[in-house]
């Protein structure tokens, strides 16, 4: 497996230049359609496309895939899973301990607000993952939203693959708006997307 990708806190904030492109065009996306609850592959894990119209593939390669829809001219939506290297550690939870660390770092105050972070240690599908949901404010949207600032949840899990002990795979649905809370109808599409996740004893599913 070759994984030509190193951790860093961007990973709190995945896919936001990408959505930000897609927020910005007037006609059709310059991207794919996504298959509507369509398999999809990266090294060591498959995935399922969200089960609804409407949503674009936005980056697809050996260590990541990202999906992204605009429910509204404000609203954004990403889902994506990442397969990133984080280093050798004897156990699951040193090493799940230790990309959390890295994750309440942020490198741009300028920019993002956090304003809550929730991590528990979970078995997902036999593997050793923590879920989290986090809450920041974004200053520097480029979305058309008249507001100071937009509102950035995620909901995610970062679990340690079971065959590559040095890396990490990362499933998760963020979501921009105006408004603080999310809606019921995003929490399903994250929930059912986190759940099909399957990690894979190869290389490529």
């Amino acid at each position: 497996m070759d994984i030509n990708c190193e951790y860093g806190t961007k990973m709190k904030y995945i896919g936001i230049f990408l959505i930000l492109l897609l927020m910005g065009c007037s006609s059709a996306p310059p991207f794919q359609k996504a298959k509507i609850n369509g398999k999809y592959n990266i090294l060591g894990a498959k995935i399922y496309s969200p089960n609804e119209r409407g949503w674009y593939v936005m980056q697809h390669s050996q260590n990541s895939i990202t999906f992204g829809t605009i429910p509204t001219n404000t609203d954004s939506v990403i889902a994506n899973i990442n397969l990133f290297w984080v280093g050798e550690f004897d156990k699951d939870k040193k090493f799940l301990e230790f990309i959390i660390s890295e994750r309440y770092k942020n490198d741009d105050k300028e920019r993002w607000v956090n304003r809550s972070v929730e991590n528990k240690f979970i078995t997902f599908k036999g593997n050793s993952c923590f879920s989290y949901k986090t809450l920041a404010e974004d200053h520097q949207s480029k979305s058309k939203s008249k507001n100071s600032f937009q509102y950035f949840n995620t909901i995610g899990n970062i679990c340690r693959h079971p065959k590559h002990k040095n890396t990490a795979i990362q499933v998760e649905v963020s979501y921009r708006a105006d408004s603080k809370e999310i809606p019921i109808s995003i929490k399903g599409i994250a929930e059912r997307f986190i759940n099909n996740l399957e990690l894979l004893d190869d290389d490529v599913g």
